[in-house]
């Protein structure tokens, strides 16, 4: 078994840690594991210390499991850089470590497997990539890989029924603001998100460079995806493998819509009835890590009737969902137990509609909901609008 390897900069964001425990006060794995060290970013931060100090072996199979566990367990939904006072860059490094540990095949079990599957239908979820335009069946005169001012990237998550609304619901939004818009069809394939996210560098390159000659061939002035981690994964790409999008606009969808509004493109003729009292969740890739905080809190007050409030933890300091990151393939019961917490706000404001912009809090949310059969409704914030242009 080799050495962990690390850039010199990563090692020097783990010295960088001064282990004062910040972090623990908003970590939700840490919180979720009931304040065992070693799930809180701290913990982890220390693992990575002795590692590389050579104080845990990486050739002893038990030591070796349990830190891949703690490693891997992470959402990186960066809540913990919003309490470090030393400003550690703890995301890029859980990363480059997680990195480190696919190199010397130390990762979750089947997720060499998954990558393979994945690399071979496009996809994550293993289906027939013709089932990406589903989402589109009841939308007319779709551009399909033609040129157009927008490329509208959907992402894998839209081939879940649960979450094929979503991108409906996006395109009839852009339909009734007459953007010019294309999208990749059966050729998108995955944005490659979870693989950057999980050290599985070498699969992720693959499909940025298939993505990126579909990108060129378009030819747009921007990118609107409807999942945050999706517009990450893009925007990435430039560090991935050298692209340059040179003045292409990489944007989530709530930020491009609340543009639109500015200019006056949307006639609201439909008031909100889904529910008595809405709540809205910060997506941690849309929220901290982009910086999106603005946009979805303008498109909720466009709304006509729309009662909407803040969830106690919000903006920066957003309580994660717990499906970030691959958590729920990797430990769906950690994942879901780190939703609790943030459904347990939502019923203490009131609420009986959960919003969101992202497609894997929402799946996270669902799955969470039935399992504990909470009367709480999780709505999309395009489904909301597309319903106030009806």
């Amino acid at each position: 078994m080799g050495k962990l390897e690390l850039e010199k900069k990563y090692e020097d964001q783990v010295l960088k840690c001064s282990r004062c425990g910040f972090c623990r006060t908003i970590c939700p794995t840490f919180e979720a594991k009931d304040f065992l060290e070693s799930y809180g970013a701290r913990g982890r931060m220390i693992l990575l210390k002795a590692v590389d100090e050579g104080k845990i072996q990486l050739n002893q199979i038990q030591s070796d499991q349990s830190l891949v566990d703690r490693i891997f367990t992470c959402t990186l939904c960066g809540a913990c850089m919003e309490t470090c006072p030393s400003k550690v860059d703890y995301i890029a490094t859980m990363e480059a470590a997680r990195a480190g540990l696919v190199k010397l095949g130390l990762a979750p079990p089947d997720f060499d497997e998954f990558g393979k599957m994945t690399l071979e239908k496009g996809n994550v979820l293993g289906q027939d990539n013709a089932r990406r335009m589903k989402w589109a069946s009841k939308l007319d005169n779709i551009k399909v890989n033609e040129p157009a001012e927008t490329l509208y990237f959907v992402g894998c998550n839209v081939m879940r029924p649960r979450v094929r609304p979503m991108a409906t619901a996006a395109g009839k939004v852009l339909q009734a603001a007459n953007v010019d818009f294309a999208v990749m069809g059966e050729d998108e394939w995955c944005c490659g998100l979870v693989f950057i996210n999980t050290g599985h560098l070498d699969v992720a390159k693959e499909f940025a460079k298939h993505n990126i000659e579909l990108i060129e061939k378009i030819n747009p002035k921007r990118i609107v995806t409807i999942c945050p981690g999706c517009a990450q994964a893009i925007q990435h790409y430039e560090h991935l493998v050298g692209w340059n999008p040179g003045d292409i606009q990489i944007i989530h969808a709530v930020e491009y819509i609340a543009e639109l509004l500015d200019q006056g493109k949307f006639t609201f003729t439909k008031e909100f009835n889904g529910g008595s009292k809405v709540a809205y969740h910060d997506p941690c890739e849309l929220g901290r890590q982009m910086g999106v905080f603005d946009a979805p809190r303008k498109i909720l007050n466009a709304i006509p009737g729309l009662e909407w409030v803040e969830l106690e933890n919000n903006k920066e300091l957003s309580h994660c969902c717990g499906g970030g990151s691959g958590l729920q393939g990797i430990d769906t019961e950690l994942a879901r137990e780190v939703a609790n917490y943030r459904l347990k706000e939502v019923q203490d404001a009131g609420a009986d509609v959960l919003v969101t912009a992202c497609p894997t809090c929402r799946s996270n949310f669902l799955d969470t909901i039935k399992q504990n059969n909470l009367a709480i409704k999780v709505m999309d914030i395009h489904e909301i609008l597309a319903q106030a242009l009806e």
